[in-house]
């Protein structure tokens, strides 16, 4: 568990922004299984749509289905992704050069899903999805790399419990994007309301 100051923002005005510095992030200890469900329990709505209606810009959702599909990127994306990484990369900040060297993900990876407001498909926004593709294509080559994120998303996720993370950015405040697949637990308060 991690303990920080944050700031707020001057320019973003969404409730759920802040400003962390990492030189203040301090580890006060470790939550359990069920502390860490119980902990984004608040974040839970049945749908993005309910959250934007509350004034919320970051949620968590527990579709009731979901599946995961791809389509490779054409050459001239993948090329103006390289161009955007290398112009990050130009502007010298030191995550944002970790991060303009990764090789842009070959794939779109999208999901289809229905939470409480119907059914949805959006772009996977997160970064561990194309990270974990990498990894399994050095193992598995593209096909495969795929079919085993198809798997984990779709299989092994649900049996133990996940949650989408959903948010919209400062620039587009009324556009919702799907953040990250999150393996998480039901939440027994969640059952109790």
């Amino acid at each position: 568990m991690l303990e920080y100051q944050p700031q707020t923002p001057k320019e973003d005005r969404r409730r759920e922004s802040r400003h962390v510095h990492e030189q203040s992030l301090r580890r006060v200890g470790i939550l359990s299984e069920k502390s860490r469900a119980d902990m984004m329990a608040p974040l839970i709505r049945a749908s993005y749509l309910e959250a934007a209606a509350a004034g919320d810009s970051l949620t968590l959702i527990r579709p009731s289905t979901f599946s995961l599909g791809w389509k490779r990127k054409p050459e001239s994306k993948l090329q103006a992704e390289r161009a955007a990484r290398s112009k990050t990369l130009a502007q010298g900040s030191l995550l944002e050069k970790e991060l303009a060297v990764l090789e842009p993900c070959p794939f779109e990876i999208f999901v289809s899903f229905t939470d409480a407001s119907g059914p949805h498909r959006m772009q996977c926004g997160d970064w561990e999805t194309p990270a974990t593709f990498f990894k399994w294509r050095r193992e598995y080559g593209d096909e495969g790399a795929l079919e085993r994120l198809k798997a984990r998303y779709e299989t092994d996720y649900p049996q133990g419990g996940v949650a989408f993370a959903m948010g919209t950015m400062a620039k587009y405040p009324k556009t919702w994007l799907l953040l990250g697949l999150i393996r998480l637990d039901d939440s027994p308060q969640l059952k109790l309301i």
